[in-house]
């Protein structure tokens, strides 16, 4: 799997210097073409389930993307408020994740995401610990990280 991914940009970098000038645009075509090359090749390479995490890496970080603009507002509402009523807190959110890497981009996921800071991970890493500015339903912001993030993450790491 990794070794396509790199094969993939090293097809990439080829294409852009190819066109004589390494920008965004050829780049892109290059990992696309490159993309297209090892899928129509991909007998070869005995591992399908290689653009399947592509597709899966793609729609965390859409899921991501959406979720931090969601998170952004959030905060600004409550920084523009008049009266600011926060209630913050540490919550222990239950993770299934055992890849290390997983646990990584989870715990990096959350912090990057406005309201949220990851401030450790249970020696079991069976939990992360987690501060948020809204803690009025603790099972809500549980959830919500489990959804958004979690279930993408597990799928990947297999």
């Amino acid at each position: 799997m990794i070794q396509l991914f790199l094969l993939n940009h090293i097809l990439a970098l080829i294409w852009a210097a190819l066109q004589g000038e390494l920008n965004t645009t050829n780049l892109v075509t290059g990992f696309v073409i490159g993309g297209l090359t090892i899928y129509l090749f991909r007998a070869m390479f005995f591992q399908p389930l290689y653009f399947r995490k592509i597709a899966l890496g793609l729609k965390l970080l859409l899921v991501f993307l959406y979720e931090l603009i969601m998170s952004n507002l959030a905060v600004l509402r409550v920084v523009l408020s008049p009266r600011i009523e926060v209630h913050s807190g540490v919550i222990a959110v239950p993770t299934e994740l055992t890849d290390e890497v997983a646990l990584t981009v989870l715990a990096n996921m959350i912090t990057l995401t406005p309201g949220t800071l990851t401030l450790d991970i249970s020696p079991d890493r069976r939990y992360l610990f987690v501060h948020t500015l809204n803690l009025e339903h603790p099972e809500a912001v549980k959830r919500d990280i489990q959804v958004a993030f979690e279930r993408y993450l597990r799928e990947l790491s297999q």
